[in-house]
């Protein structure tokens, strides 16, 4: 990717802090109106998209939004049809643009914005010596993907059971908190398989990195986090925010906190590592 000048810089971060403002705005406002609840993930898309576009290159960002809207779609569509991948269940919220009459459209989108920062926030989380190196070494088409599964199946671990019963219902419930096993066994799947394939058909040369811009390194650490927040204030809040006699679940926020937690603080130590080894190659540069 060609040098930017500091004016566009300066131009893109603005308009990704617009976003990212307006999106954590109607992920607070919008969730005190039932009938908006399903229409921040539309800022949420916008944000990601321009995200990667401006870091990943657009060829790796036509891909990956692809491959995981497909997967995202497939995969429910099976769920609520057939009950495949991830157990038995129906949507009983039932907003506008429904596909075939079983899914909404936000939820394939959800599964690309969840996805996208799970995959962002893993860049961060490998070493830099090896995001340096070719992608198609096997090592990163293995780990990363992996890395990726277990950061959204452990998001699910605090998501699925602040929803469900509000937005879907189970057929069979299973033991965590109402939620089949087999939900988090497809939430890792379909997280690996979709970003592996796309890990696998992109180009090492479409991941590339904006060290200098503050918003594009820290992006997938506040969306996870801010994931993180929402769900715990709805296990906290449930009976308040989601209505339909729900009540307040304490001990998923510390499952929520347990799973995903950690990923987090990987990604900052990353952060600050590369942070220091830039400023340390910058004054060596100087005394050179």
């Amino acid at each position: 990717m060609s040098v930017l000048s500091d004016t566009t810089n300066l131009r893109r971060k603005h308009v990704l802090y617009c976003f990212f403002a307006a999106y954590v705005a109607a992920e607070i406002l919008f969730n005190m109106v039932p009938l908006l609840r399903p229409y921040p993930v539309f800022l949420a898309v916008a944000f990601v998209l321009l995200h990667s576009l401006w870091t990943r290159r657009a060829r790796y960002t036509m891909i990956f939004f692809g491959l995981t809207f497909v997967a995202g779609l497939l995969s429910e569509i099976g769920g609520t049809a057939f009950g495949w991948f991830f157990g038995a269940y129906y949507y009983i919220a039932r907003p506008p643009w429904m596909v075939a009459g079983l899914v909404p459209i936000q939820t394939p989108l959800s599964w690309c914005v969840f996805l996208y920062v799970c995959d962002a926030l893993t860049d961060l989380i490998i070493p830099p010596a090896l995001t340096q190196k070719e992608r198609s070494v096997r090592f990163l088409f293995f780990a990363a993907p992996t890395i990726n599964g277990l950061e959204a199946m452990g998001l699910d671990m605090i998501l699925d059971p602040v929803s469900a019963g509000h937005s879907w219902i189970w057929v069979s419930p299973g033991p965590f908190f109402g939620i089949p096993i087999s939900n988090f066994v497809g939430w890792f799947l379909v997280a690996f398989l979709s970003t592996a394939t796309a890990r696998a058909i992109g180009s090492a040369h479409d991941l590339t990195s904006h060290g200098s811009i503050q918003i594009f390194q820290s992006a997938p650490v506040l969306l996870y986090l801010l994931f993180l927040a929402k769900f715990s204030t709805a296990a906290l809040f449930g009976e308040t925010l989601l209505g339909q006699g729900r009540h307040s679940a304490p001990e998923l926020v510390l499952v929520g906190v347990a799973t995903t937690v950690p990923y987090v603080v990987f990604a900052v130590l990353s952060l600050l590592s590369r942070r220091e080894s830039t400023v340390m190659g910058t004054l060596v540069g100087r005394e050179g």
